[in-house]
């Protein structure tokens, strides 16, 4: 996502958590206890506004290959951060739950979503045809927000199970107004792009949270 002179763009998460949650089908998969749980942190403008915060859940699976690729390392390189992000970006199952820490208006929703697709258009991840597919079809589904806008509280759930991605808006007061599911390997791609992609504004943060977590494992 860009953060200049327009206004702040939201459609994705600026906080983002793994972990595999106690509970959800993914916890059930025995795994390694490294990288199953790490923490990026992405703020906004000088104020430092959190406007998001996301859990996202991946298989053991793909933690196992993210501790791999880690090794022994302590320090995070350029080579080091594309290797454990192509680990991460091998996920069959993943969940993401973004709860929106302040309200935000139908411009700010759909622009984050807006910039995020465009980049990944422009890095090669997904045919600008799907890209704006993908784009459209969300601003169909989320159509409410139009008029509603996104306040504090609500939750924006996406469930990824191999090519099938399942998106959930609920309200901060429980009321689920969008639960739709599309399948496609651009689906998933877009799921996971989102967080481990080279453009994305969270992987600095979270690969980091990964070496760290992966540091604890071992005792360092």
């Amino acid at each position: 996502m860009t953060f200049a002179t327009r206004a702040v763009p939201i459609g994705m998460t600026l906080i983002i958590g793994l972990a595999c949650m106690p509970g959800s089908a993914l916890s059930q998969v025995s795994g390694p206890t490294c990288c199953t749980r790490v923490t990026g942190i992405m703020t906004v403008t000088i104020f430092k506004i959190k406007v998001a915060r996301a859990d996202v859940n991946v298989d053991s699976a793909a933690a196992a290959k993210v501790k791999s690729a880690i090794g022994d390392a302590t320090k995070v390189s350029s080579q080091l951060s594309d290797a454990v992000a192509a680990a991460f970006m091998t996920a069959n199952h993943a969940e993401a739950t973004m709860v929106f820490l302040r309200s935000a208006s139908a411009g700010q929703f759909f622009g984050g979503q807006e910039d995020s697709f465009t980049e990944m258009v422009r890095s090669g991840l997904l045919p600008n045809t799907a890209a704006r597919k993908i784009e459209e079809d969300s601003k169909t589904q989320l159509a409410f927000v139009n008029d509603d806008g996104v306040d504090k509280g609500d939750k924006l759930i996406l469930t990824l199970r191999g090519d099938s991605v399942t998106t959930r808006f609920v309200t901060a007061e429980g009321i689920e107004r969008a639960n739709f599911t599309r399948v496609g390997r651009f689906r998933r791609t877009a799921f996971l792009a989102e967080y481990f992609a080279p453009h994305s504004k969270f992987r600095k943060g979270i690969i980091k949270s990964a070496v760290e977590s992966a540091a604890a494992a071992r005792g360092d």
